[in-house]
């Protein structure tokens, strides 16, 4: 046996000699498996044409082991009943295959918590569901979402947010419970699947998390953190196999916790509300994608129309509307709820932008005759910076004089990041594009949030309205919104004009356009206008 300087000193030894005395011919202890040698000659001696390559574990004589990609061959010298000649290359694969081992792992576990992850339990739900064809059981899945994880991030950092999301992970896998599997789903939300198990100890269980939650102090440079979490429980039915659709339910009861006021447990059910709506909307999802695909939205307009005077070209609001599978125009109403819970409103946002760029191309007569066109934003694509730079690739394609174009946000979205609504608000603005808050008054904080968002326009909200001409509450809350207005310099669009008389009283208060039913019923973008007294506008058909 003999050995270079590089392998001696993978075994740790300085040199051969030294290594052959403390070895000796016994050179199946450098194997960290029993028998690897000897398994590794049979192949050898059977295929001693081609030699043997192999990944093995070695043993040093100290324990420690370590990976090496192993080459031998057999070489047979000259000459009747001479000794073949055995030999061989080790190469150090050990960093390679730990960098592998890793990758495997974190493909079913989650990187900070150690958890199983989403992808491990979609796979054991799988595997749960063809058990259950063979055997009966009563299982659960269990979603918990903390509430305002984001004060620890924001308060001590991510490193913060991580070491707390350790811990509770360890709190949570302590738990007394048979047969559960606890995995990290993403960010703030953790999954349990409760095997065996009736619904009173299922409820008691996760009852018993919630607790856990609400009563862990978390202690991070010497500030004290208190969360709660809000939890939604959803029973396997028997003939389950859909893990998709069963994790969507738990997501949605989870959800509902959560509307209830947080820090409670949902328990689903197919009678309650809420989940009813929930399906409807997940069955809407795939409705979308498709009229998204076969370009089967349909834009339609209403016009604003100046309380006083002439107002100097067409102003209109553009509309949406999706045409169903027997041709009838479906209203946003009916859908835009699920696309906003299912993020499919960033998609819906470029749709309508592209494709009333595309319009106004190939009717330059009605771009020449327009002051202002107003297009609803979601807060999902405000928020993206992806989507503001895909937003004003549209637009430059288009070459669309940026001064005619008015973004609508509405209150809700623009306070929920009112720090992205700032930047892309200055970023559009910079072109030369207007803004609108729309739904202005359905806030909490409606009028101090006014001053931080450099609007053009305020739409007040329809709610206080369309019924002020019997309401003196209402009238007085838009008479109020039309003077702040007109005191910070902001042009005001009262919604939801229902009649003539309320079409008075916001003229007399000083309410600078208006926008309802009284004034214009929404007609589809290609119908042409006929415009006729205020109050009075005629649709032609």
């Amino acid at each position: 046996m003999a050995a270079n300087p590089a392998f001696c000193r993978l075994f740790g030894f300085d040199d051969f000699q030294i290594m052959a005395s403390t070895v000796g011919r016994n050179t199946q202890a450098l194997y960290a498996q029993p028998h690897e040698r000897d398994d590794l000659l049979a192949q050898l001696f059977s295929h001693s044409q081609e030699g043997v390559r192999k990944d093995v574990q070695m043993r040093r004589p100290d324990g420690t082991t370590f990976w090496a990609r192993l080459s031998l061959r057999i070489s047979h010298r000259e000459g009747k009943n001479r000794p073949f000649l055995m030999e061989g290359i080790l190469v150090d694969i050990t960093e390679s295959k730990e960098y592998q081992a890793r990758l495997e792992f974190l493909t079913t576990h989650d990187e900070v918590t150690g958890l199983h992850n989403r992808r491990y339990l979609m796979g054991l739900l799988e595997s749960l569901f063809v058990q259950r064809e063979q055997e009966t059981g009563t299982d659960y899945l269990c979603f918990i979402d903390i509430d305002h994880f984001n004060l620890i991030n924001e308060g001590g950092g991510h490193l913060a947010g991580d070491e707390f999301l350790k811990l509770l992970a360890q709190q949570l896998g302590q738990l007394k419970a048979e047969r559960f599997s606890l995995t990290r789903l993403s960010g703030d939300e953790f999954a349990i699947l409760l095997e065996n198990t009736y619904v009173d100890e299922a409820i008691r269980f996760a009852e018993q998390c919630r607790k856990l939650i609400q009563e862990q102090k978390f202690i991070w440079d010497g500030k004290i953190y208190s969360v709660t979490a809000s939890l939604g429980l959803v029973p396997i039915q028997p003939g389950s196999h859909d893990a998709s659709a069963l994790m969507a339910l738990a997501d949605a009861a989870c959800s509902t916790a959560k509307r209830q006021g947080r820090n409670r447990l949902h328990v689903y059910s197919d009678l309650s509300p809420e989940m009813r709506k929930y399906q409807n909307e997940v069955a809407w999802v795939s409705r979308i994608n498709q009229a998204l695909a076969e370009n089967r939205f349909v834009l339609a307009r209403q016009l604003i129309i100046p309380a006083k005077g002439d107002g100097g070209g067409h102003k209109y609001e553009i509309l949406l509307r999706l045409l169903g599978e027997q041709g009838e125009l479906i209203s946003p109403v009916t859908f835009l709820g699920a696309a906003e819970r299912f993020g499919l409103m960033p998609a819906i946002d470029l749709w309508v932008l592209k494709n009333l760029m595309a319009w106004y191309q190939d009717h330059p007569e009605e771009l020449a005759k327009l002051a202002q066109v107003s297009v609803n934003l979601s807060g999902e694509s405000i928020g993206t910076p992806k989507m503001h730079r895909k937003l004003q690739q549209i637009l430059e394609v288009a070459r669309f004089p940026m001064n005619k174009l008015c973004f609508e946000i509405t209150e809700t979205q623009a306070i929920a990041n009112i720090e992205a609504t700032r930047a892309f608000i200055a970023s559009f603005k910079a072109l030369g594009c207007r803004f609108a808050l729309d739904d202005f008054g359905s806030g909490f904080s409606s009028y101090g949030h006014l001053k931080e968002l450099p609007v053009d326009w305020l739409k007040i909200d329809g709610q206080f309205v369309e019924k002020m001409d019997k309401n003196p509450t209402d009238a007085a809350i838009v008479r109020s919104m039309a003077e702040l207005a007109r005191a910070v310099g902001i042009k005001t669009v009262a919604e939801y004009v229902a009649n003539p008389a309320i079409e008075a009283q916001l003229t007399e208060m000083g309410v600078d356009y208006l926008q309802g039913y009284a004034i214009h019923r929404p007609t589809l973008l290609t119908d042409p206008l006929l415009l006729g007294l205020p109050g009075a506008i005629a649709v032609a058909k």
